[in-house]
């Protein structure tokens, strides 16, 4: 997975935000961007170094020195520089996740995702309800439930959620009807349990219902 994260990062093209913003949606996900950085050649060592993070799981505060490093001090604030990290990291390894589960051998073990926030005084109320809007109320979601698809994490900036892959076996144990049936019977339900929309949505500038896009704005 870590493999898949690096790649994913290595891979993206570098641009400055306005040709980003040019992009087509489903382009943006391959590109890499910070706002307010003007400078391919610093734009390039930024992604640089969240490739080493994934690689070599760093910190916030390295990569923070890195960034003064490559711009100064005083070009991006403490936040900017927090969201570019914790989006993009958490995004390449979100995409090296779902890689591994798309592989014909693994697929079929994994029907489900468990949705987790994070629960501090950071975290806001619309990531914490994904924790209940799932499956029979829970946190358990189909894995090809378009509502997954368009709120995997991170589908937000500076989101700090995540996901786990489960089995039938443990969605059931998390109290997942559909999931009990199937255990029971052994025959995939005829209708999927996908889930009603929340009634919120990702913020529009958030290019992407997957979250796998840009650097960010701060």
């Amino acid at each position: 997975m870590v493999e898949a994260a690096q790649r994913d990062l290595a891979e993206r093209q570098v641009l400055i935000r306005e040709d980003f913003d040019r992009l087509a949606e489903a382009s943006r996900r391959s590109a890499f961007t910070v706002a307010r950085v003007q400078s391919l050649d610093a734009l390039e060592r930024i992604r640089v170094a969240l490739v080493a993070d994934v690689n070599e799981g760093g910190t916030l505060r390295e990569f923070r020195d890195q960034v003064e490093q490559v711009l100064g001090e005083s070009m991006l604030s403490d936040a900017h520089v927090e969201t570019v990290y914790r989006t993009n990291v958490g995004a390449a390894y979100t995409q090296g996740l779902m890689e591994v589960l798309q592989h014909p051998l693994v697929s079929d073990e994994f029907p489900y995702l468990e949705y987790n926030a994070v629960h501090d005084s950071r975290a806001r109320k619309e990531h914490r309800a994904m924790e209940s809007l799932g499956i029979d109320g829970t946190n358990v979601y189909r894995r090809d439930d378009p509502v997954m698809r368009k709120f995997l994490p991170p589908w937000d900036f500076n989101c700090r959620c995540s996901v786990v892959p489960l089995s039938i076996e443990d969605a059931a144990a998390k109290g997942v009807g559909e999931a009990r049936e199937w255990l029971r019977t052994g025959v995939p339900p005829a209708r999927p349990a996908w889930v009603a929309p929340p009634p919120f949505d990702p913020p529009a500038d958030f290019a992407g219902p997957s979250g796998w896009t840009e650097g960010m704005v701060g």
